[in-house]
C-alpha cells in the first residue's frame, strides 16, 4: 500500500492543483516578458529622441515638426505593440509553457510536460490515472519549490527593471537638463496633442 489514494476524485485535485500552478507560472511569465518590453519601448523612445532632434533642430517648421512627431510616434506605438501587447495577447499552451520552464531548471527534468500532456486526457482514458497522478503531484511540488516560476523569471526581471529604470532617467535627464530651445523640443515630441505651432 502506498498511501495515496486512488478514486477519481483524488485525481482530479490534483489535476485541478497542476492547472492552478501552471496558471501562476504563466503569469510569472507574463510579467517578465510584459516589463522587458516596457524596458525597450523606452530605450525606444530614448534613441527616437535623440535621432529625431536632430533633424526638429535643423529645420524648425511647424509642418515638419508635426511630420516628424507623427512619425516618432508610430515607431514608439509599434515599439509597444510588439514588445509590450503581442505578448499579452499571445496564447501560451501548458505544454510549451512546461517545455521553457523544463529548459530553465533542471529540478523539472521531463516530469512536468509528462504531467501536462496527461492533463488534456480524462482521467478514465488514461493508461495508469495512478501514475498520472503522482506526476501530477510531483510536477505541482516542483513548481511550488521554484514559487510557481516566479523564482526562475526573478533574475530577468530584475534586469529588465534596472534596463526600464535606465531609460527612464536618460529621459528624465534629456527632459530636466536639456538646453533651451532642445528641452522644448523633446517635450514637444512627446506631447502629441500640443500644435505643433505652439512648439515652433
Amino acid at each position: 500500500m502506498t498511501g495515496i489514494p486512488l478514486n477519481h476524485t483524488d485525481w482530479t485535485a490534483a489535476d485541478d492543483a497542476l492547472r492552478r500552478a501552471l496558471g501562476r507560472a504563466r503569469r510569472a511569465w507574463r510579467r517578465r516578458v510584459v516589463l522587458q518590453g516596457a524596458a525597450w519601448t523606452a530605450t525606444v523612445v530614448v534613441f527616437g529622441l535623440l535621432l529625431a532632434l536632430p533633424l526638429v533642430l535643423g529645420v524648425p517648421t511647424p509642418i515638419g515638426f508635426g511630420r516628424l512627431r507623427m512619425v516618432f510616434w508610430v515607431v514608439v506605438v509599434t515599439a509597444a505593440l510588439w514588445w509590450v501587447v503581442r505578448p499579452l495577447l499571445r496564447r501560451v499552451s501548458s505544454p510549451r509553457l512546461a517545455r521553457y520552464l523544463e529548459e530553465r531548471d533542471p529540478i523539472f527534468g521531463q516530469g512536468l510536460l509528462s504531467a501536462v500532456d496527461a492533463l488534456d486526457r480524462p482521467i478514465a482514458e488514461r493508461s495508469s490515472p495512478v501514475l498520472a497522478g503522482r506526476l501530477a503531484q510531483r510536477a505541482t511540488a516542483a513548481l511550488a519549490a521554484r514559487r510557481d516560476g516566479s523564482q526562475l523569471e526573478a533574475p530577468r526581471m530584475r534586469r529588465a527593471a534596472l534596463h526600464l529604470a535606465a531609460a527612464l532617467t536618460a529621459l528624465t535627464v534629456m527632459l530636466a537638463v536639456a538646453p533651451g530651445n532642445w528641452g522644448t523640443m523633446v517635450r514637444g515630441l512627446l506631447t502629441p496633442w500640443v500644435p505643433a505651432e505652439q512648439v515652433i
